[in-house]
């Protein structure tokens, strides 16, 4: 059961990160990623 649950929270994980790596690159396309990205 252990092993399933890790499963699932691996594949939440790793979903929710793509979800936010595509947001990142729709802003990054809009132009405004100056505001929202990380200062380097």
């Amino acid at each position: 059961m252990e092993g399933k649950q890790f499963i699932a929270l691996v594949l939440i994980i790793s979903l929710a990160y793509t979800i936010v790596t595509l947001q990142g690159q729709n802003i990054k396309s809009k132009g405004i990623a100056k505001y929202v990205a990380r200062p380097k």
